[in-house]
C-alpha cells in the first residue's frame, strides 16, 4: 500500500484509478499529500476487492507524537470504499490517550463510504476524537454509509479556518465519550439519516 502510495504522489494520475485491496491488515500511518492530475474526471479510488468477506484493514500504534492511521493533506478527488482504518493507541490513559483514525486537512472532494473508522478506545480524552477535519480549508467531504466508532468525539473539526460542504449521511456513529459531531466554522453542513 506504502508503495502504490508512493507511486501516485511521484507519478500521478492521467484517469480514474482504482485500487482493490486484498481483505488482509496493512500495517503503519499512511499519508497522501497532493496527486498529480487528480480532478473530477481523474479520481482514486481504495476499496476492499469486491466479494470479499472482510474489509482490508488499515492499522497503526498511534503515539503524542504521529496521532492518526490515516492523513490526507492537501488531497483532492480520493474515495475509500469498504475499508477498515483503526487507530490502536498502545499504552497511556485518561487523558493521555493518542488514537485519532483520520486526520483530513486542506483537501477537498473526499469520500469515505462503507468504511469503518474506529478509535480503539473511548476516554475522556479530546485528543483521541476519531474524524478530525484540521487546520486549513476542507471542502467537499462526505462520510456516507461507515461506522464510525468510539473515541471523544465521532466527526470533529479542530483549528479549523474554514471548511464547506460537509456531508454526514446514513452513518452509525456510536460508542463516543462527548460529542458525534462537533463541526465548527463549516458552512454548508449536512447531518442527515445517521444514528447517533
Amino acid at each position: 500500500l506504502t508503495t502504490a502510495i508512493d507511486t501516485l504522489h511521484n507519478a500521478g494520475v492521467a484517469g480514474p484509478v482504482v485500487f482493490e485491496l486484498c481483505p488482509q491488515t496493512f500495517t503503519g500511518q499512511i499519508e497522501l499529500n497532493n496527486i498529480p492530475g487528480a480532478d473530477a474526471n481523474n479520481t482514486i479510488t481504495f476499496k476492499t476487492v469486491s466479494g470479499s468477506s472482510s474489509m482490508a484493514k488499515i492499522m497503526a500504534n498511534t503515539s503524542s507524537t504521529a496521532n492518526r492511521t490515516l492523513y490526507l493533506h492537501n488531497t483532492n478527488y480520493v474515495t475509500f470504499d469498504s475499508v477498515y482504518v483503526y487507530a490502536n493507541y498502545t499504552s497511556g490513559s485518561g487523558n493521555n490517550i493518542y488514537a485519532n483514525t483520520v486526520f483530513i486537512e486542506g483537501s477537498s472532494n473526499v469520500a469515505f463510504r462503507n468504511c469503518v473508522l474506529r478509535s480503539k478506545k473511548t476516554t475522556a480524552s479530546s485528543t483521541n476524537a476519531n474524524v478530525v477535519l484540521l487546520g486549513s480549508e476542507n471542502h467537499y467531504v462526505t462520510i456516507d454509509h461507515c461506522v464510525i466508532d468510539s473515541g471523544y468525539f465521532g466527526v470533529r473539526s479542530y483549528m479549523n479556518i474554514h471548511s464547506d460542504n460537509i456531508n454526514i449521511t446514513n452513518n452509525e456513529i456510536t460508542n463516543f465519550w462527548y460529542q458525534g459531531v462537533n463541526l465548527r466554522a463549516c458552512d454548508t453542513v449536512k447531518v442527515l439519516g445517521d444514528s447517533i
